[in-house]
């Protein structure tokens, strides 16, 4: 490997450390019989999401903001059992210090209420984040899952893909990480192997067996693995069905086409032989 690649790797490993030092979440957290399930769960990231979107925040920005939400819930287990809107303030105000810690411009307290429709004053949601920041010891700047796989990208072979190539696998990978963050079945899965999952998935529908042999190689140098078959299985499934791929496949030559154009510049080749 390259000095570059190098760095990538030690870089990469670095962040899986880190992850599993202080920012892995709790597995099975919303399943037990609460106030607050998975689905409640799922609406209000699926809120933050929707403002992130309006926003233009960076995607990134909703990682960090579910992980702050479920670290700080793991620790606060009575927010289970009380009503939702103690929920949605927690929700709320980690979305809050997400978009501090993240964006140029930052949410102030008086916009997060508007949000709210006034259900939360400024001063309850700052409040509550300062409470969820003395809970997780203020460890906000999460490795997230995108991180994750934009790192990931770097140590493939650049010859493997065409640029529209990288684009849908871009896309795919994104799609994914962004279904898995909804899902509280994903929660005690670490990000980097969400994120390893996804953009192997991703890779495998745009170029097939191709990129078999570039993943096998990223995973010996480094610590990290694919999801379990489940989840993994599942994620793909969101992939194939989500209508990108209908989106790219024009743009991408097929196995057929492409075996033609190979037949075809042999022929010119032979062609151009056989007149000199």
């Amino acid at each position: 490997m390259d000095h570059s690649t190098n760095d990538t790797v030690d870089t990469l490993n670095a962040m899986i450390q880190q992850e599993s030092l202080s920012y892995l979440t709790e597995s099975g957290l919303y399943d037990k019989s609460t106030t607050i399930d998975g689905g409640c769960r799922k609406l209000m990231v699926s809120w933050c999401t929707q403002v992130a979107d309006f926003c233009q925040f960076d995607p990134n920005t909703i990682c960090n903001a579910v992980n702050i939400l479920d670290r700080f819930v793991a620790k606060q287990r009575h927010i289970l059992e009380e009503n939702n809107e103690q929920f949605q303030l927690a929700a709320m105000a980690s979305l809050y210090t997400a978009v501090k810690t993240n964006e140029p411009m930052a949410l102030d307290p008086a916009t997060m209420s508007k949000l709210s429709k006034g259900t939360f004053s400024g001063k309850k949601i700052e409040e509550m984040e300062f409470k969820i920041m003395k809970t997780i010891g203020w460890r906000v700047n999460t490795p997230t899952a995108l991180s994750f796989a934009d790192m990931f990208f770097k140590l493939l072979p650049s010859e493997l893909t065409s640029k529209t190539q990288q684009k849908l696998i871009f896309k795919l990978t994104q799609h994914q990480i962004l279904y898995a963050i909804e899902d509280s079945r994903f929660l005690g899965m670490p990000a980097s192997e969400i994120a390893f999952t996804a953009a192997y998935n991703a890779t495998m529908m745009t170029l097939g067996k191709a990129s078999l042999a570039a993943y096998q190689k990223l995973q010996q140098s480094m610590n990290v693995n694919l999801l379990p078959l489940k989840l993994e299985s599942t994620l793909m499934f969101q992939a194939q069905n989500s209508g990108i791929l209908a989106d790219f496949i024009h743009l991408i030559p097929s196995q057929e086409r492409r075996e033609e154009n190979r037949q075809r510049r042999a022929r010119n080749k032979n062609t151009f032989l056989l007149v000199a």
